[in-house]
């Protein structure tokens, strides 16, 4: 390579840094509108009563179901059941069925698990898994 070339590539090199660098501290003005928008909104959806009196509503926070640690076991052994792994799933709803007595998803689930079982034992079709049943909490 020629002098004047490798100094032509060293200032084209030089000048796509400065544009990067001018590029880059350039304020971004769609950013900041962006910020005062959610303030706004904030300020009104508050509790403060407005002129004539009357409360503005708010945003009241709803309740979310929560998963107990049963119900994720049960959950865990529906997803073995249906992925094919009967051996696992049958695990799970024995312990389960074991722990709280009368359980009738964990009863049903246990069943479908060992037909399953045996089904892939013996080179059949395995059944399909049954409905999961919502099981009455028991009398006490």
């Amino acid at each position: 390579m020629s002098p004047r070339r490798t100094h032509l590539q060293a200032w084209m090199l030089v000048a796509a840094l400065i544009l990067a660098i001018v590029v880059l501290s350039a304020p971004q003005p769609a950013v900041l509108a962006q910020d005062a928008t959610p303030q706004a909104t904030v300020e009104t959806v508050s509790a403060t009563p407005t002129d004539a009196g009357t409360p503005t509503p708010t945003l009241t926070p709803t309740p979310t179901p929560t998963l107990t640690a049963l119900g994720a076991r049960l959950v865990l052994a529906q997803t073995y059941l249906a992925g094919g792994d009967y051996g696992r799933a049958a695990a799970i709803f024995a312990e389960v069925a074991q722990e709280d007595r009368g359980n009738t998803e964990a009863l049903a689930g246990l069943k479908a698990a060992l037909n399953g079982q045996a089904a892939a034992q013996a080179g059949a079709v395995p059944p399909t898994p049954a409905p999961a049943a919502t099981a009455a909490p028991p009398a006490p």
